[in-house]
């Protein structure tokens, strides 16, 4: 049985989230492949019995509430590495997948670092990290691709949060800056605060993890995406991105879960005074002069959730 380090050189947190079945099955291969110098924590709403008996091997915290966001961030308070990794459920880990991650972190401004998600039954693309279209926001990038090009791992703007590499500041910030209600939400408006920061994000060609899902499980289109994504992306960067309505409109012939996602869009600013609201920008950890400013008080931040 391995050793779990007094300080480890990551944190990978796994959310209990609603499926206990596809929970496991990702606890699972997280434990077959465990990589050296880790800790694994699980998060869960003080529901999880341990049926397994692996409090040797696991560390178990108890979140606020059953929902994904705030079991994530749980675990990234508890968690005793610089570097924390969360994996929800729905998603696997394979054999050294967390090297190749944690290399991208020579990079100083690097705050997150997103793997390249695959599907077990063919090896596509399902996305590899994600980045903003002129059809739709937060787009998956690399869906349906057998690999993925120089060119597309430079278009990546963010990661998907529950499957992503993070500096455990950064992260714990991020959580304090923006009261999301969601996981989609804080995936989206995590990487404009960040950017706004001065952070990026970057793809680790070589960091796979496996799910038999397709982004559009995970990440519906829905009028309420549309309209909530596009007032974040609003009241973060305070910058427009071009959304021809007419096209989009008429993609929705061949795309009709686009529609209603493109109607969303075009009406977000009923969504901006509450949008502004959420937002804490002083929160947020600056990187700045290839030096990360640690948070102030990061521990006794009160966080607030949405209504």
């Amino acid at each position: 049985m391995p050793k779990i380090p007094s300080i480890p050189r990551l944190s990978i947190i796994v959310p209990l989230g609603a499926d206990a079945s596809s929970f496991e099955e990702t606890l699972v291969s997280v434990l077959e492949n465990r990589p050296s110098g880790c800790e694994i924590i699980v998060a869960h709403d003080g529901s999880y019995s341990d049926p397994f008996d692996l409090s040797e091997e696991v560390r178990f915290v108890v979140s606020p509430s059953s929902e994904l966001i705030d079991s994530i961030t749980a675990g990234a308070d508890a968690a005793k590495a610089r570097f924390v990794h969360v994996l929800a459920p729905g998603f696997r880990a394979i054999e050294d997948w967390t090297g190749p991650a944690l290399a991208k972190f020579e990079n100083h401004d690097a705050a997150v670092v997103a793997p390249v998600i695959c599907r077990e039954d063919d090896e596509s693309v399902v996305a590899a990290g994600w980045q903003d279209t002129s059809f739709r926001l937060c787009q998956p990038v690399g869906d349906g691709q057998a690999t993925v090009g120089r060119q597309a791992a430079a278009s990546v703007t963010g990661a998907y949060l529950q499957a992503s590499f993070w500096r455990k500041e950064v992260l714990q910030s991020l959580a304090s800056s923006f009261d999301a209600p969601t996981v989609g939400e804080a995936t989206y408006a995590y990487a404009h605060l960040l950017n706004q920061a001065g952070w990026r994000c970057v793809l680790a060609e070589e960091s796979i993890l496996t799910t038999t899902q397709r982004a559009s499980d995970w990440d519906v289109s829905t009028y309420k995406r549309g309209r909530h994504y596009r007032a974040i992306r609003k009241a973060v960067t305070l910058r427009e991105k071009t959304m021809p309505l007419l096209i989009n409109l008429l993609r929705g012939i061949t795309h009709p879960s686009s529609f209603a996602e493109t109607i969303g869009q075009a009406s977000y600013r009923s969504k901006m005074a509450s949008t502004k609201r959420r937002l804490q920008f002083d929160q947020v950890v600056q990187y700045v002069d290839r030096s990360v400013i640690p948070m102030h008080a990061s521990q006794s931040i009160t966080r607030r959730r949405a209504a």
